[in-house]
Formats: structure tokens, C-alpha cells, sequence
């Protein structure tokens, strides 16, 4: 059994919580903003490739996600987060027939200068809505052990100094979308990419009770240090002893609390993010084999592509190739590129 110890996240984990992220992520793409009067229904497709977000920046609404069951009021000023990319119905009222948003969308390709309206003649509600994108297969660790709905409310008794980062950088977003000055473009993309760590930030600190798996490892003041020594130097010769050393723990206890919380051994966790971060180094660049083996802790070529090849099924060289290919404007099947949502999200 894992000995109790308060969970205090360092500030490291930010950086952690940031990488990880990185790693898995395709992109965050901004949806557009929905101007809806009653009555009004819009459903959003099920998507496991995908998180949807969603904010009400006026009027109210209600969510619809078959993973809840009971229908969830969403009030001026809450925001969503549905991680897994469930299927669900907003709507100004439960129960009514929704309208698909592809629908909505027609021909208009998405992005933050889109604006849809639906609905009859009766109040009115603006919602903003977006997508954030993860490569097709990948492991996604701090996405695994979140509910299927993350509703953070505009007024949260008690937390306030919590949210409030998270209200001001929508603020912001909100602000970008309606003036459109020139870049706002690039800056909507990347609150999008901040508001994703203030909404984990805010479930890591605010729901210590409910957080399992790697997120527990995490903000473990031990384990999480040796999640971060990882991250932070993935080229060092990381051993289960010298983790255990920089965690401040027995070798057998780390071992077993590790394993324990995130659901594989500590070496086996180091290798994985040595793959991954070469995976996304591949697709990215054209630094030589030789250099990205080094900079992720291999001695040598021939043993980085036989662990990338027993992790990845594909040896790294014709990893690039394919990724390349795939990334090929027209090919098909390559999912969605950076910043370029599929044609399911609005």
C-alpha cells in the first residue's frame, strides 16, 4: 500500500503538465463563436482524437453528454472541458432536436473569425467554442484520469484565486476574437493553448480527492520529482536508483509507489518518453538519427531504433518518411495537422 503523504505539486509540474501535452497534441484550434437565440439545439460529434472546450460568454445554456447522464446548466462566464471528445447536445433547454454543427457550418472552414448563428427570435447566447487535437494513437496521461465533463463555474465559493488565471486568459480570448487586430490569429491560438493547463491546473489543485494514475504520481512531492527529473533531462543515464535517489526514497518503495500511481515501472515510463519525444522530433525536424538518439539518453543509433521500433512498430527512418507523407496536402487519412481541425468540429 501506498504510504499517505500530502500532495503538494511543485512548480516544476507546469513544465511537466506543458510537455506531455506537447507531445500528444496535433494542435489547438479555435472553433469560432455561436450566436444562438431560442429555441436552439447543436449537437457535436463524437471524437476520440479530439477535446472540445466550450465557454458561455453570454446567456446561459445546458449540456448534454451521454457520459454525464443528467443534463449540466452551463451559466454566463463557466467553461467546459469535455477531455475524451464525447458526443454531446447544448442546447437552451433540454430535450430539444439539435441541429449537427457541421450542419451549421457549410462550407465555412473553422477558425476564430467564424461566427454561426442559429436559432429562433428569443434571448440570446454567445458561446465560444473550440477543439484541441491529439496525434492518433498516442498515450495521453493527463488526459487518461479526467472525468468525461471538467465544468468550472464562474463562481466557484472558495476557490476564486483559483480560477481567476483561467477567467482572465478567456477574458482575453473573447476580447481577441471580437476586435480581430492584426495577429490576433496567433494570440487566440496560443490562449488556447494556456487555457488547457489552467483547466488541468485547476482540476490537479482543486480536486486533489478525485485525481488518480499519473496525475497522482504527479503531485506526489517524490514521485512527482522524479517525474520531473525525467522530463527535465531525458538524455541523462536515468537508473530505477538514481530516480529513487532524486525522489528521496528506498529503490524498492519508488519502484512500487510508481508503478502503483501511473501503471507502469519507472524504466519503462523513461522509455516510453524517450519515444515519444524522438516521435515528435521526427516529424518536426531533420536532425540526423545519430543526434535525436543522443539527445534522448541512447548511446548509439542501432539502440535507439531497436526501441523505437519495438515501441513505434516502424523503425524511426521510415517513421519520417511516413509522417512526411501523411502531412501531404490531399493524402488522406493523415488526421489533422497543426492548427487545422477536421471538418467534424465547428
Amino acid at each position: 500500500m501506498i504510504a499517505s503523504r500530502e500532495a503538494r505539486p511543485s512548480r516544476k509540474t507546469g513544465d511537466v503538465l506543458a510537455e506531455v501535452l506537447d507531445v500528444s497534441r496535433v494542435g489547438g484550434t479555435i472553433s469560432g463563436r455561436l450566436y444562438l437565440r431560442s429555441p436552439w439545439s447543436v449537437a457535436f460529434d463524437e471524437e476520440p482524437e479530439c477535446g472540445y472546450f466550450h465557454l458561455v460568454s453570454k446567456g446561459s445554456c445546458w449540456l448534454d453528454a451521454t457520459a454525464t447522464g443528467e443534463p449540466i446548466r452551463l451559466d454566463q462566464g463557466d467553461v467546459v472541458l469535455l477531455p475524451h471528445g464525447n458526443g454531446h447536445v447544448l442546447s437552451d433547454a433540454p430535450g430539444r432536436h439539435p441541429v449537427p454543427v457541421l450542419e451549421l457550418l457549410g462550407d465555412c472552414e473553422p477558425g476564430p473569425a467564424v461566427e454561426l448563428h442559429h436559432g429562433g427570435g428569443g434571448p440570446e447566447s454567445i458561446l465560444l467554442s473550440g477543439a484541441y487535437h491529439f496525434e492518433p494513437g498516442a498515450p495521453h496521461p493527463v488526459l487518461a484520469y479526467l472525468p468525461p465533463v471538467l465544468h468550472i463555474g464562474a463562481s466557484l465559493a472558495g476557490i476564486e484565486a483559483a480560477v481567476a488565471p483561467l477567467h482572465s486568459a478567456l477574458r482575453l480570448l473573447s476580447v481577441e476574437m471580437t476586435e480581430r487586430r492584426p495577429g490576433y490569429r496567433a494570440v487566440a491560438e496560443r490562449l488556447v493553448d494556456i487555457l488547457l493547463i489552467y483547466m488541468l491546473r485547476f482540476w490537479l489543485e482543486s480536486r486533489s480527492d478525485e485525481v488518480e494514475g499519473w496525475l497522482a504520481a504527479l503531485r506526489d512531492p517524490r514521485l512527482g520529482e522524479a517525474i520531473c527529473c525525467i522530463h527535465r533531462d531525458l538524455s541523462q543515464p536515468w537508473t530505477v536508483a538514481s530516480l529513487a535517489r532524486a525522489a528521496g526514497m528506498s529503490r524498492s518503495a519508488f519502484a512500487r509507489d510508481f508503478s502503483a500511481l501511473t501503471g507502469e515501472p519507472p524504466l519503462a515510463y523513461l522509455t516510453r518518453q524517450r519515444i515519444e519525444i524522438a516521435a515528435r522530433l521526427l516529424r518536426s525536424g531533420d536532425a540526423p538519427l545519430e543526434a535525436i538518439a543522443e539527445r534522448v539518453g541512447y548511446e548509439s543509433e542501432y539502440s535507439f531504433s531497436k526501441a523505437f521500433k519495438r515501441l513505434m512498430g516502424v523503425a524511426p527512418g521510415r517513421f519520417r518518411a511516413r509522417e512526411r507523407l501523411r502531412r501531404q496536402p490531399g493524402r488522406g487519412g493523415g488526421g489533422p495537422t497543426a492548427g487545422t481541425p477536421t471538418r467534424s468540429h465547428p
